[in-house]
């Protein structure tokens, strides 16, 4: 487990020495965030245009990284952005290093804008060709977890965004910072704190230190809500979702076991018996550590009140198979 070994200039540091399989190999995520990348869906737009430019940047040092036993990625999310390098320990702050240059002052062109807007724009407008049941599911994620925003809002701020703006914008994503360092692997607590160093130096001599939120799940009201998604597909898509009651350690854990006793019998019930769609599945539906359970089904044929039904039906039964669960058949299914 991970330990704190304290602030240093505003950054959490947190240190894992791991030798286990005695090869000279670390790994270390560095989390920037923002309060300036959750705004609105707009600066959620920014921060990916922003990511795509310093991505393409250090495609000239990729091939050269891996050749060398190295590997990196970044990736925007809901509070901001990460940087993650692998591999080998003795170059690993090189690469670091080269990638910190770069988040710290990207260089932004016109051209790699274009395409980068124009690649995003694309890939929103491709979402309404989804499969019915991604859109359910994408349309429930949306909606209750906070600070996220509907393809239409995103659609719409990125055929608006300027390079200008997007200028501006890395500018202003650094001036207020809530930095998270771990380092993992075959090093030590002084390579942890040299790396954060480095990381201060490079990226953050002109950030105001805040504390940015995490965000939440929205609870659901204790009444039943129907949605309908206007969906252009021939198939009808159902996602019922169940939302547990709390984000404790033992609630997760009997959403996941009862995922993994439901699932089987679900699909043998819906898909085989009564072959009301070709896409059918039990799932966990776990969002930012809140439990729920989703029952999933796409039909080429049924409507979306036969499918309500027969999921129905299969709940209200499944609960005697529940009540006559034995010990064994129990322990059995949490080994599983």
């Amino acid at each position: 487990k991970p330990e704190l070994l304290g602030n240093q200039d505003g950054m959490a540091i947190w240190f894992a020495r791991d030798t286990r399989f005695n090869t000279p190999k670390a790994n270390v995520f560095l989390s920037l965030r923002t309060p300036a990348a959750r705004v609105s869906a707009r600066s959620h737009v920014l921060t990916r245009l922003l990511v795509d430019s310093i991505n393409n940047n250090l495609n000239a040092w990729a091939y050269s990284a891996r050749l060398a036993g190295l590997d990196y990625s970044i990736y925007p999310h809901l509070r901001g952005i990460t940087v993650r390098v692998g591999g080998y320990n003795d170059k690993l702050h090189t690469l670091m290093n080269r990638i910190l240059m770069q988040v710290s002052t990207p260089e932004i062109t016109r051209q790699r804008f274009d395409i980068a807007r124009q690649n995003l724009i694309d890939s929103l407008q491709n979402k309404a060709k989804d499969r019915p049941v991604e859109q359910t599911s994408e349309f429930i994620q949306t909606a209750l977890v906070e600070d996220t925003w509907s393809t239409e809002e995103k659609l719409e701020a990125a055929r608006s965004v300027t390079l200008d703006e997007l200028i501006s914008f890395t500018e202003a994503l650094l001036s207020e910072v809530d930095p998270v360092l771990l380092a993992h692997g075959n090093i030590t607590q002084a390579y942890a704190l040299n790396l954060a160093q480095q990381i201060n130096a490079i990226v953050l001599g002109n950030s105001e230190f805040v504390h940015v939120e995490r965000s939440h799940v929205r609870k659901l009201p204790a009444k039943e809500m129907l949605v309908s998604l206007n969906v252009n597909h021939p198939d009808t898509g159902y996602t019922l979702y169940t939302q547990g009651k709390n984000t404790s350690f033992e609630e997760r854990a009997r959403f996941r076991l009862l995922a993994q006793i439901i699932s089987s019998p679900f699909y043998e019930d819906i898909r085989t018996t009564r072959q009301l769609g070709y896409i059918v599945y039990a799932t966990p539906f776990e969002m930012l550590e809140t439990p729920a359970l989703g029952f999933v089904v796409q039909s080429p044929t049924a409507s979306q009140g036969e499918i309500d039904q027969a999921v129905r039906e299969f709940t209200t039964g499944f609960d005697e198979t529940l009540g006559n669960l034995n010990d064994e058949r129990l322990e059995r299914e949490k080994q599983a």
